[in-house]
């Protein structure tokens, strides 16, 4: 998962799109999970795989 904070966002949001379309995008507000960016081509089981560890990972950070 590809993830980015909202400077570079805002500084280069195809950039993030582009991601996007192969995967979430994670973004990140001060170092934290704020919002998810995904493609609406995708299909749900395909997200549903793809957020778990994404997910998990952002609860259990340290």
């Amino acid at each position: 998962m590809y993830a980015t904070n909202v400077r570079n966002l805002k500084r280069n949001p195809s950039e993030a799109l582009r991601h996007a379309e192969k995967e979430p995008v994670l973004i990140l507000k001060g170092n934290q999970p704020n919002a998810l960016l995904l493609n609406l081509k995708s299909s749900l089981g395909e997200l549903n795989d793809q957020l778990k560890p994404a997910l998990a990972a952002s609860l259990f950070k340290d």
